[in-house]
């Protein structure tokens, strides 16, 4: 294969790469929600990096250097994002699941109409055994 193939199909190569990561990225910033990333994947993809670094700009300069600065640059953006968002997220979850409770007389309780739900279909699901109350005790 002549080089000039090979810088060819490391340019598109390249080109598409980086064009791939760009809606993941845009929707990490957009969000802000990075809950679906995982923490040792991040962590392991950025020390896999810098050791891949020194090989890489050990090469010619070429595409191949494009492709590893963009990816560096990536990982480390979405390590920080993770690292930055992570109790953002964690916050906001905390809050929704405490949006399910009230508290009545210094106890927590879950609202009523879930309440109520659940002790509706409890009522009417058949019992196993005939000696079993069907109603919850």
């Amino acid at each position: 294969m002549s080089t000039s193939v090979a810088v060819l199909a490391g340019t598109a190569s390249t080109a598409l790469f980086i064009t791939s990561a760009l809606p993941m990225l845009a929707k990490a910033l957009r969000t802000k929600d990075l809950a679906s990333y995982s923490a040792g994947n991040i962590v392991l993809a950025n020390l896999g990096n810098l050791f891949y670094a020194v090989y890489v700009f050990s090469l010619p300069m070429g595409p191949i250097w494009a492709l590893h600065t963009f990816t560096t640059v990536t990982n480390i953006a979405m390590l920080i994002w993770y690292l930055q968002y992570r109790h953002r997220v964690r916050s906001a979850d905390h809050e929704t699941s405490l949006s399910r409770f009230r508290r009545v007389g210094g106890a927590t309780v879950r609202k009523a109409s879930r309440q109520m739900a659940f002790s509706s279909a409890a009522v009417t699901v058949p019992s196993s055994t005939p000696s079993q109350p069907r109603c919850p005790t």
